[in-house]
């Protein structure tokens, strides 16, 4: 404790670190204002319900602070954030761009009453939003993992209502990006797969289940199974034209069958 006590005079840093390392549980939520995260669909970010202004900080670190807004609240390590965005850099050379970049985030996402928003422990580094769209998205695939059918299908149903779009489309085909959105779709996929093979083995589907799992094959977009599965409750749905189009789909997106 006196090593920490002399460590937060002289390098809040170090000091930080083991603050965070020596303490059991999770550190506690930080105080102020209300910051709310919208990664899917489109990327903003409301203290208070004011929006703040991303492009007032340079672009390589709106990249920093797009990557920790759509790992939700995960802790993401250096290397990962360097491979993404320093690919080409040395170690020592992007960590420092990594602390420079955070340091302007925090500059943006704090309100200067309680700790910041954007923790650190060791090598990584988080954003801990108070409410973001991919943590809904997260905790509605969580329930359907977890209920059983014909509950499961319900929450399907109302999954692929609610969906909001992909994983900032504005990123396009970047590294991060596209590795972030295939995780979510793995997590889609794993989640809602059990209520699908439930289906596939009813006697009937009605053309509403049919059609929301053809919605689902579309968000996921490069599961056979999904796609299969899709263009087959269509066609038992007596659904002809959502079986074609979920056909033509399949092969433009994923290839021929």
């Amino acid at each position: 404790l006196e090593r920490c006590t002399t460590a937060a005079g002289q390098w809040p840093d170090v000091a930080e670190e083991l603050v965070v390392d020596l303490t059991d549980g999770p550190p506690p939520a930080p105080a102020g204002g209300a910051l709310e995260c919208r990664v899917l669909g489109g990327f903003s970010l409301r203290r208070d319900g004011v929006a703040l202004d991303v492009e007032t900080l340079r672009p390589r670190h709106q990249e920093v602070l797009r990557v920790l807004a759509c790992t939700g609240g995960d802790w993401v390590h250096c290397d990962r954030i360097g491979t993404w965005l320093w690919p080409d850099s040395p170690a020592d050379r992007v960590r420092r761009a990594i602390q420079t970049a955070i340091s302007g985030i925090r500059g943006l996402v704090d309100d200067h009453e309680g700790a910041s928003r954007v923790e650190r422990s060791g090598e990584r580094y988080r954003l801990r939003a108070t409410s973001s769209d991919l943590g809904d998205v997260r905790d509605r695939l969580a329930a359907m993992a977890g209920a059983g059918p014909p509950d499961a299908v319900e929450h399907l149903t109302a999954f692929v209502e609610n969906w909001p779009g992909d994983l900032i489309p504005a990123a396009g085909s970047t590294e991060w990006a596209v590795e972030l959105r295939h995780e979510l779709r793995r997590t889609t996929e794993d989640a809602a797969v059990p209520a699908v093979r439930w289906l596939a083995a009813q006697a009937t589907v009605t053309a509403g289940q049919a059609s929301a799992v053809g919605r689902l094959a579309e968000i996921v977009r490069d599961s056979d199974l999904l796609w299969h599965d899709a263009i087959e409750l269509a066609r038992r749905a007596d659904q002809p034209a959502l079986a074609h189009r979920l056909d033509e789909q399949y092969r433009a997106v994923v290839g021929s069958p």
